[in-house]
């Protein structure tokens, strides 16, 4: 069937997040044409849309991708022949092999299935709480941020966070990696079938991603202590910004980190990396003792949101409007 070239592209381009870079998974690597949708996964996340165009099989996504954006055409016939998606322009044709065989690892079609409104401040929740999610692949549930009611929150056993949400939804495990992809976009709902969540983008879009069965532990006790409020110095803003030039490889895969200590009404900002370091002192109002090592992003952005800072005998303690955040001290030299 004939089908303009930019639509095809403008499609292909939108579900392309989804693609493996290697095929590890079969067909991971390729756009997945299935009952008038076309679908990318990569073991770790899916991502469909609607198209219009009458072929079923899965072909590798970037030689098609690829080959699209280089055409000189406006216009193109798509069809399948002799086991291969066939393109052809007014003076080219082209033939990529095609598997007719499907493998999608979930269905999304089933019937009765309860889907939920998410509330408009959902992907300002999970954005925040994912500088607060562990690496540590042997904890998966703390490698996720967990909604649960009117709660998104994620912890990694040295910080958590927790931010309220506009309104109750049900229990979500998403994990960190797909909740960057997804933030991107704006989900509308959501829905659990079968181990993976669903979540219905703007524009049609169908965002899936893996999830986890187990119960994620309850965290809320951590939050409760008590301490002394702090007031942050006039300038340390900029002061992060400088020193987390060179915090970048001080915790690998956790992007700029930087550490502050605090003692004798003096504030150090500190940013350490493999290039070298950068350090700040400036005077604060705080006749105590604390250190702590944070990301320089998340803690400017602590900053620019306000709210009150309480440092107790382990854990300093930042809250907002609709946000708490604890970070764990480190031990005094």
């Amino acid at each position: 069937m004939k089908i303009k070239k930019q639509y095809l592209i403008d499609i292909l381009s939108l579900v392309n997040p989804g693609l493996a870079n290697k095929a590890v998974i079969e067909q991971s690597d390729c756009f997945i044409f299935q009952g008038g949708r076309v679908y990318t996964y990569n073991d770790e996340i899916s991502i469909s849309h609607p198209i219009d165009l009458d072929v079923e099989g899965a072909v590798n996504g970037g030689k098609l991708l690829t080959m699209l954006k280089k055409s000189n055409d406006e216009e193109v016939d798509v069809f399948v022949e002799s086991g291969q998606l066939r393109v052809h322009g007014k003076k080219s044709k082209a033939g990529i092999r095609m598997d007719e065989d499907v493998k999608l690892p979930f269905n999304e079609g089933k019937d009765n299935v309860q889907w939920e409104q998410l509330p408009e401040n959902f992907c300002e929740a999970v954005k925040f709480c994912l500088f607060s999610t562990s690496k540590d692949a042997s904890r998966p549930l703390l490698t996720c941020v967990h909604i649960n009611g009117n709660i998104a929150e994620s912890c990694d056993n040295f910080r958590l966070t927790q931010y309220a949400l506009d309104k109750e939804v049900g229990e979500y495990l998403i994990p960190a990696e797909a909740a960057k992809s997804l933030i991107v976009h704006t989900p509308v709902s959501a829905a659990l079938i079968d181990g993976w969540l669903h979540f219905a983008l703007e524009n049609d879009v169908l965002f899936c991603c893996r999830t986890f069965a187990d119960t994620y532990p309850d965290i809320s006790k951590i939050m409760v202590f008590t301490g002394e409020d702090i007031k942050w110095s006039d300038g340390l803003i900029e002061a992060i910004d400088r020193a987390g030039v060179f915090g970048e490889n001080q915790l690998k895969g956790a992007g700029s980190m930087i550490t502050i200590t605090i003692s004798e009404g003096r504030l150090f900002v500190r940013g350490e990396g493999d290039y070298g370091f950068l350090e700040e002192e400036m005077r604060i109002r705080f006749a105590g003792e604390a250190k702590f090592i944070i990301n320089a992003e998340f803690f400017m952005d602590i900053l620019r949101y306000g709210g009150t800072s309480v440092v107790g005998k382990q854990k300093l303690k930042f809250t907002g409007d609709k946000w708490t955040h604890v970070v764990s001290l480190l031990p005094k030299n």
